[in-house]
């Protein structure tokens, strides 16, 4: 697999920690544990006609909003929950269109940008 001088120009301008959610396809985000404060990480907002409950990734910063209905339900909201954002808004957390990257480019990005740490902390 061998990426293209615009492929690695992107993934290069990415941050570490963006990168890293990248690669393992998803962000730690905070979860609602019932009975438990809101943990930090966790905005919920009234709206109109509900509320939002919006989830910020510790890593990379991106969001994910859910709507929910005026009862706080979630999934009783308007479609499927939304992304922004990223590590400050600093870069572009999208690939352009027609880039042509796939997860496993992601994933190997990753990793090689990862190898030297792991075999030096290898006793």
């Amino acid at each position: 697999m061998s990426l293209n001088t615009q492929q690695r120009d992107y993934l290069n301008n990415l941050s570490p920690r963006a990168r890293a959610c990248k690669a393992i396809r998803r962000h730690p985000f905070p979860v609602i544990v019932p009975g438990e404060p809101i943990p930090a990480g966790v905005i919920v907002r009234a709206v109109s006609g509900g509320i939002d409950v919006i989830y910020i990734c510790p890593n990379c910063g991106r969001t994910k909003t859910e709507e929910t209905g005026p009862r706080g339900v979630i999934g009783m909201g308007e479609g499927k929950p939304k992304y922004s954002g990223g590590e400050g808004g600093k870069e572009t957390y999208l690939a352009p269109k027609g880039l042509g990257l796939t997860a496993a480019d992601y994933r190997q990005h990753y990793a090689s940008s990862i190898a030297a740490m792991i075999r030096k902390e290898a006793k």
